[in-house]
């Protein structure tokens, strides 16, 4: 992560943009990139986004993490979770 001064965490899911895609380089190729001909798929919009009150100075990714009920009757679905540490907080976001 490279930290930046606009306290945003931005998240885009490119699943389904680089499922099926083969690359055609092997150990010998010399090329860079994709097939030219191929069609190119452009995203545009994260899928989620937040702003932290202060710069981000870290980011946490959980493995899927079975759903939970916490004390308030509160529960939550099975899910992966994004943890963001801003200034001296740490919020744990659902993905």
């Amino acid at each position: 992560m490279i930290p930046g001064d606009d306290c945003q965490v931005l998240l885009w899911d490119l699943a389904n943009y680089t499922q099926g895609a083969a690359s055609p380089r092997s150990a010998g190729s010399r090329l860079n990139s994709p097939r030219p001909d191929a069609k190119k798929k452009i995203v545009t919009d994260p899928v989620m986004a937040y702003t932290a009150p202060n710069q981000i100075t870290n980011l946490a990714w959980s493995p899927l993490i079975q759903g939970m009920t916490m004390n308030s009757g509160y529960s939550t679905a099975t899910g992966e979770w994004l943890a963001v540490a801003s200034g001296k907080t740490i919020k744990a976001l659902k993905v």
